[in-house]
């Protein structure tokens, strides 16, 4: 189960790392979204 795991972490790793190549610009859009959604979720639940 742990190694099926790491399979699919490293096949999405590869994933993000086409997409970043491809498309730089969207991945840090991406990147900060994800950071502005975790902070709003810190700041409303704590």
């Amino acid at each position: 189960m742990k190694i099926v795991q790491e399979e699919n972490l490293q096949h999405v790793e590869h994933q993000l790392e086409q997409r970043f190549q491809l498309d730089p610009m969207s991945c840090l859009f991406f990147a900060l979204g994800m950071l502005l959604s975790a902070y709003g979720l810190h700041f409303f639940v704590f």
